[in-house]
C-alpha cells in the first residue's frame, strides 16, 4: 500500500470495505447504495450520571438496545462513550421525505418532533431525545440492494471474493 504521504506498508490482509460509502466499494462494484428505509437521530447527554441519573442507569455501563415489536420499525440504541456520557440513536422507519420535513437547524423543534414518535415510551429513554445536550443529527441508513452480488474471482484479490452488503435491522423485510 502507498499512503497519501508517500509511505508504504506491506500486509497480508487489508480491510477497506468499511461501509456503504467506502472508497473500496466502487472498486468491487458499480452499484451505488440506496436509502434503506430508516434513519437514526444522534443525541448525547453530558454528565449523565449527575444530571440524568435515571437515564444513565437505564443505559447502564455498556449498551442498551430497545426494539419495538410492532411493525413500526422503531429501534432505540444507546451506549456510554469512553467519558461516560450517554450517546443515543433512536431509529425510525420513515422516508427521506419525512425527515426532510424536519428542520434540523432548530434543535428544539427537532427533539419535539422525534419525541412524538416514541410518545408513551419510558421517560428514561425519551430523555435521551428530549434532554439532549447537542443538536440532533439525522443519520440516514444506506444499503446495497439485498440481491446484489459480484462474481467470485479465483486467486488474486481476496476482497473480490467476498459478498458485501451493509445491513441494518429490519433490512430483511425489504423495507
Amino acid at each position: 500500500m502507498t499512503f497519501a504521504d508517500g509511505t508504504t506498508a506491506v500486509t497480508n490482509l487489508l480491510v477497506g470495505a468499511d461501509g456503504a460509502w467506502s472508497r473500496v466499494r466502487p472498486l468491487l462494484t458499480g452499484v451505488t447504495p440506496e436509502y434503506g428505509g430508516s434513519s437514526s437521530v444522534e443525541t448525547f447527554l453530558f454528565d449523565g450520571d449527575n444530571r440524568h441519573p435515571t437515564t444513565a442507569k437505564a443505559v447502564g455501563g455498556g449498551s442498551l438496545f430497545v426494539f419495538d415489536t410492532s411493525e413500526s420499525g422503531k429501534i432505540f440504541l444507546a451506549h456510554r462513550e469512553s467519558d461516560g456520557n450517554p450517546h443515543a440513536y433512536p431509529w425510525l422507519s420513515k422516508s427521506l421525505d419525512w425527515f426532510a420535513g424536519i428542520d434540523f437547524t432548530d434543535p428544539a423543534a427537532t427533539t419535539a418532533r422525534i419525541a412524538q414518535e416514541v410518545n408513551g415510551w419510558a421517560p428514561e429513554l425519551t430523555a435521551l431525545i428530549t434532554d439532549t445536550d447537542t443538536a440532533p443529527v439525522h443519520r440516514p441508513h444506506y444499503v446495497l440492494p439485498i440481491d446484489h452480488r459480484w462474481d467470485r474471482v479465483a486467486g488474486g484479490d481476496p476482497a473480490r471474493r467476498r459478498r458485501y452488503r451493509p445491513a441494518m435491522p429490519g433490512a430483511h423485510r425489504g423495507g
